[in-house]
């Protein structure tokens, strides 16, 4: 009796992985089928709102069609198709903002997922707080006024112009 019991505990593990397996197998194929083909790369710049302002630089994701292949954009290569048509209809806009001191292409892979998955993502560079230039770090009133200003400008930029510009 011992030994029945030991082998139904023992195989037990295996006979739930295999059912939550086989129970997993309709929601991956649905989740692949509503990728889009690969993503599409721009990059653009968003014009400065007033004279104080400074443009804004910003890394463009989309879903697209065309093929996409492994291009070194800065110290990330990433796998996308460099100005390639826009998909007719994406699922929304996403702007992501860089952490302090970064830059537009940290979160590239975030980005290219969302891409992938049918949304248009743009990636702000915050001037004044990137890796290369951290001015706007020096006065914090600045700084908390002008990283959401800058992202606003992005979301009110009209989005015929950010899929087909530059």
């Amino acid at each position: 009796m011992f030994a029945r019991t030991l082998f139904a505990f023992r195989t037990l593990p295996l006979v739930v992985a295999a059912a939550s397996a086989l129970l997993l197998l309709p929601a991956a194929h649905a989740a692949r089928a509503t990728l889009a083909t690969h993503a599409g790369f721009r990059q653009m710049t968003v014009a400065a709102s007033s004279a104080d302002d400074k443009p804004a630089r910003v890394a463009l994701y989309y879903p697209t069609p065309d093929a996409a292949r492994v291009i070194p954009i800065g110290p990330f290569p990433q796998t996308v198709a460099i100005n390639g048509a826009p998909e007719s209809k994406v699922k929304g806009l996403i702007v992501i903002s860089h952490g302090t001191a970064s830059t537009e292409l940290g979160f590239a892979t975030l980005a290219l997922a969302l891409a992938r998955h049918g949304y248009m993502v743009a990636s702000v560079e915050h001037v004044g707080d990137t890796w290369q230039d951290q001015s706007m770090r020096a006065t914090p009133g600045r700084y908390f006024a002008e990283r959401p200003r800058q992202a606003s400008r992005v979301i009110d930029t009209d989005p015929v112009n950010i899929s087909l510009s530059d």
